[in-house]
């Protein structure tokens, strides 16, 4: 059976770090440390999915160049292009570094054996970006884990946010045979938010 975590909400306002989690927390600290340290306690404190939004105009970087997408995440991608499709929503382009911090990330979960969200979720992005998500997810195989994230209100929110322009999706199977998968999900920071038709 396919395990989604739940939901875990952070937005940084141009006016320093304040963090607003979905439980109605708010905290602010210039601090890095004390920054890292609120999103660390949130994604224990909430569990799921990741995102967080930062609100800083700046042009988007170029896309790079696409890595090669196992079968597995080409699936994956094309499911979400799918489903955003099917609600009149943008398709989502493979980044690069999107790519690679979900791979790393899906592997770090296979060695642990443990669901658990990146912990510093913009620490590696090297794009200029607007906001941030993550679902993580495991099962039998890509079908299951699929319609677990599609079921699960916080990970659809993800799969179907306006937002987000790029996607990086990692793939690994353990050595049991469970798949193992991370999705990240960004925004540059001059794409507008369009919402649904």
């Amino acid at each position: 059976m396919a395990r989604p975590e739940q939901a875990e909400t952070a937005r940084t306002r141009q006016s320093g770090p304040t963090v607003v989690c979905k439980c109605g927390a708010i905290v602010s600290d210039r601090s890095r440390w004390a920054r890292r340290a609120i999103v660390a306690f949130s994604v224990l404190l909430l569990c799921g999915i990741g995102l967080i939004t930062v609100n800083d105009p700046v042009a988007p970087d170029p896309l790079p160049a696409v890595s090669v997408l196992t079968p597995p995440e080409q699936d994956y991608v094309n499911r979400v292009n799918v489903l955003r499709g099917s609600r009149g929503l943008n398709a989502l382009t493979v980044d690069d570094n999107m790519e690679d911090l979900a791979r790393g990330h899906t592997h770090d979960m296979v060695v642990r054996q443990e669901l658990h969200h990146t912990p510093d979720l913009f620490g590696g992005v090297s794009v200029s970006w607007q906001k941030l998500g993550e679902n993580v997810g495991f099962g039998s195989n890509t079908a299951t884990v699929w319609a677990a994230f599609v079921a699960s209100p916080p990970h659809l929110e993800n799969l179907v946010d306006p937002s987000f322009d790029r996607i990086g999706v990692g793939v690994e199977v353990d050595p049991s045979g469970l798949q193992w998968t991370t999705h990240r999900f960004l925004q540059t920071k001059s794409v507008p938010a369009t919402p649904p038709c």
